[in-house]
């Protein structure tokens, strides 16, 4: 019985050690097998990502850039496709890769950095020989620049990311009594180049695809909706036409004119004139967003140009505030109130979106020992923050690129 004992011991040994060779070669297969599946899909998709950079870097130096048609060649392979399709200006980049037999995709959505990104931004906060202030009734919410120093009083309230170049510099000495408040970051040194070619290039967008008025010293446009009205002089009756059948790419341009603008907007436009705009009445949007909903759904969106300035005229209709709802471009100006310091006080200038000048202009004034209004308009700028993923037609750009989605 011993040796047979001895021989079932062996044996049971045996089938244990083959039993556990067999699994271990199993296992080492499978981890074999899951290592190149590991890195086939780590190469695939790390080549979707070269893709990309390879986009990128192409649009950064030229907008217009496209890829080419046949695919890239990885490692003498032609494994690498890209595709960029526009829409409104928001880019959407896909590079499809291919490494062994895994396949792998990766699409961002990428839109050029737009100066209709800020709440405010000016060049200069004030004109030569001029001190422009803001004060306590007055707000800013939203990106706040300039490449100025601020210039406040009584705790104006800034609520939002707020960067300038030279510093605040407060009314008086006591900072208690009149330094701003600001929710969020506050940074300076930092400045930011306006473009000289903004307006040019919404000249050439509107002289194809979109519609330009020349010849006309002032042209009256009233939008309607759908529709679109306009006339040459204020005593005479108004065109109406359709909207997109004035212009298929949603610009409108006064070649040597003054525009003067009012009504209510629907889709997405930008109008200017390279002298220029003044606002007549309320222009507004058909669905007004919920500003401080970035994915509102509403689609409606304005870009006002102009090389000069942007300019709330002095009139019945804007005597009793006024509403705005804009992303405002001047290129050589800035936004004012007309006859600021001498109209009657007249409420406050309700804007939704925002504003961008070469130098801050007046819209009031006021009492530096009590801070009650004297003439113009307060500032009740509100920032439609839609703004950071939607763009008005080819509105002037900061020259970088800013991601809004990476998908893999």
């Amino acid at each position: 019985m011993g040796g047979k004992a001895a021989l079932l011991l062996i044996l049971g040994y045996s089938t244990i050690l083959l039993t556990v060779g067999l699994n271990f070669n199993r296992v080492s297969s499978s981890a074999s097998d899951n290592s190149i599946d590991y890195f086939e899909t780590t190469m695939a998709k790390e080549i979707a990502k070269s893709g990309i950079n390879v986009a990128s870097s192409n649009i950064s130096r030229d907008a217009g850039w496209l890829p080419q048609s046949t695919p890239y060649s990885y490692l003498g392979e032609d494994n690498l496709a890209i595709t960029v399709k526009d829409t409104f200006g928001i880019k959407t980049v896909t590079s499809t890769a291919i490494y062994g037999d895994k396949i792998k995709t990766v699409e961002v959505k990428i839109v050029s950095a737009s100066f209709s990104e800020y709440a405010y931004f000016s060049d200069s906060e004030a004109p030569a020989g001029q001190t422009i202030w803001w004060t306590e009734k007055d707000s800013v919410w939203g990106p706040f620049h300039t490449n100025d120093v601020l210039r406040v009083t009584r705790h104006p309230y800034f609520d939002g990311p707020t960067t300038s170049h030279g510093g605040a510099l407060i009314y008086k000495t006591d900072a208690l009594a009149d330094a701003p408040s600001i929710v969020g970051s506050y940074n300076t040194g930092v400045n930011i180049a306006i473009p000289t070619d903004g307006i040019a290039g919404l000249k050439t967008k509107a002289s194809s695809g979109g519609f330009s008025f020349s010849g006309q010293p002032t042209v009256f446009m009233q939008f309607a909706g759908d529709s679109i009205k306009y006339k040459f002089n204020s005593t005479d009756p108004f065109t109406t036409v359709l909207a997109t059948d004035l212009s298929s790419n949603g610009t409108i341009f006064v070649d040597g004119g003054d525009l003067r603008i009012s009504g209510t907007v629907e889709g997405r436009w930008s109008i200017g004139s390279n002298q220029s705009v003044y606002i007549d009445d309320d222009v507004t949007y058909q669905s007004i967003p919920d500003y401080t909903d970035k994915y509102d759904p509403s689609n409606d969106l304005l870009g006002i140009l102009a090389k000069d300035n942007v300019v709330v005229t002095d009139n019945a209709a804007n005597s009793s505030s006024v509403n705005i709802h804009a992303a405002i471009y001047t290129e050589e100006g800035g936004f004012h109130a007309e006859n600021y310091d001498t109209r009657s006080v007249s409420g406050s200038i309700n804007l939704i979106g925002g504003i961008t000048q070469k130098t801050r202009l007046a819209v009031g004034t006021f009492d530096s020992v009590t801070g009650a209004s004297k003439t113009g308009f307060r500032k009740n700028y509100k920032y439609d923050s839609r703004l950071m993923r939607m763009v008005p037609p080819y509105y002037p750009s900061t020259n970088t690129f800013r991601i809004l989605s990476w998908l893999e």
